[in-house]
């Protein structure tokens, strides 16, 4: 995939994202919820449709659901003083978090976003502090992109649905920009979502007499496993050989459970609780 067409992806996922959580009723997601968006959505269900998939209860939705909320739910145990939230999107969280809380939040993601959620934005801005900066991390340096915004304070720095996109060098390449941007910071903690195959591969077979399933479960597991790793050992040798140790490895069901909600049928993810590496580091406390 070239760049330009990685770019549109990334462009169209977001307002798709959006469409969805509006639907589920994520708070404040209503505000980003657009025509585009709508329309991706839509033809997403009337394609589940024609497959005898149930609309919205999809598997697309629930694993969204459980991403999204989860990655809330541990914000919130976090409870941090900045957020850092990489390719943020339309995400509804930033807005959320600056007009309710004492936090500052910067969202970054591609100029075309950036504007867009600016437009959206208007004119009700969030009484708190929510920056939002333009740069495609594929090619800007994440910390001089964050600039005067960067403080030091308790920090998180949050990833939800962009390492699908990166291939392993470009992944090793991000993490290498955060642990920079964490050697700055007195107290930082990493939330960022990978796909693992051995979670896919161990998850059982369901509504096998839905039509369509196990051809769209296929498809599925193609696309967003075509980048991911191969287990939690994987994953644990990637962050360690870039500075950082795994603290915790969420899985979509756990992250189900700390949200409320239903969970979904794959196990596809994981949500890595990271932080920069130090002598005598804590074992991993894997949910998996």
């Amino acid at each position: 995939m070239s760049g330009a067409r990685e770019n549109a992806a990334l462009a169209w996922s977001a307002y798709f994202t959006a469409a969805v959580w509006a639907s589920l009723g994520v708070a404040g997601a209503a505000r980003f919820d657009t025509l585009r968006g709508r329309v991706l959505h839509q033809a997403a269900r009337w394609g589940g449709s024609m497959l005898g998939l149930r609309g919205d209860h999809s598997v697309t939705n629930l694993l969204l659901a459980a991403r999204h909320l989860g990655l809330g739910a541990l914000l919130d145990e976090i409870a941090p003083e900045q957020v850092i939230e990489l390719a943020a999107g339309l995400s509804p969280r930033g807005a959320e978090w600056a007009r309710a809380r004492p936090v500052v939040y910067i969202e970054v993601d591609q100029a075309a976003v950036i504007d867009a959620k600016r437009r959206l934005l208007e004119p009700a801005q969030p009484r708190g502090e929510l920056v939002l900066v333009a740069a495609d991390l594929r090619e800007a340096d994440l910390g001089e992109a964050l600039g005067a915004a960067l403080r030091d304070r308790r920090t998180a720095v949050v990833s939800e649905g962009l390492t699908g996109y990166l291939d392993e060098p470009a992944l090793r390449g991000l993490l290498r920009q955060v642990r920079r941007v964490a050697s700055r910071l007195s107290s930082c903690v990493v939330l960022m979502d990978f796909y693992l195959r051995d979670g896919a591969a161990a998850t059982p077979a369901r509504d096998a007499g839905v039509p369509g399933e196990a051809w769209l479960r296929k498809r599925a597991l193609r696309s967003m496993l075509r980048r991911g790793l191969d287990d939690l050992e994987h994953l644990r040798a990637l962050v360690s050989s870039e500075g950082f140790e795994l603290r915790a490895a969420h899985t979509a069901r756990d992250l189900a459970v700390r949200a409320g909600i239903a969970p979904p049928p794959l196990e596809l993810f994981v949500i890595a609780e990271l932080a920069p590496a130090r002598s005598g580091g804590d074992a991993v406390r894997s949910q998996r």
